[in-house]
């Protein structure tokens, strides 16, 4: 079970993460909750707008997915199991979308190179040294470090539930 101290300070990197959110997309949260900054209506529109150019359709038997900002890679999100996947999959888009907010789109990232990315961050996050966290919820939080990128993997009972990997 996690001390309070530690609870305390990740309510306050949700905090943080919100706050600074609002500021760069010159919105506000009285309350410190995304909802309100989504439903904003500049924020909501280009929601919209990036929402038009996505594929929502997973492949069968897809167990996650590797998003690509702007050419770079902004996160990579792996389930045990493709009806976690399928169930997260519109929540990992529109947080994407959502970090595009402010950007215009510039470039597309040639897909042959995101592979290779997606590839070696992988290989390597295989053989990567983990860090075990306690968890506020149940399972344990595993952390690693890939290049420029961190990693969690919720392990519950053995089984890894969820793996995501970010730019750090």
């Amino acid at each position: 079970m996690k001390s309070m101290d530690a609870t305390k300070h990740d309510q306050k990197h949700v905090w943080d993460s919100v706050e600074s959110f609002s500021i760069r997309t010159g919105t506000h949260s009285a309350t410190y909750v995304y909802k309100e900054i989504y439903e904003q209506p500049e924020v909501y529109s280009h929601l919209q707008e990036v929402e038009k150019e996505i594929d929502f359709n997973i492949a069968k038997g897809a167990l996650g997915a590797a998003i690509f900002i702007d050419g770079t890679l902004a996160g990579i999100d792996i389930f045990e199991d493709p009806s976690l996947f399928k169930r997260e999959w519109t929540k990992i888009l529109r947080a994407s979308a959502m970090a595009t907010y402010g950007q215009s789109p510039r470039r597309r990232g040639v897909e042959q190179l995101q592979r290779k990315t997606v590839e070696e961050i992988l290989k390597e996050a295989a053989s990567t040294e983990l860090k075990s966290q306690t968890n506020a919820g149940t399972g344990t939080v595993l952390e690693f470090k890939v290049g420029k990128h961190l990693g969690t993997a919720l392990d519950y009972d053995g089984h890894i539930l969820h793996t995501s990997i970010r730019k750090a």
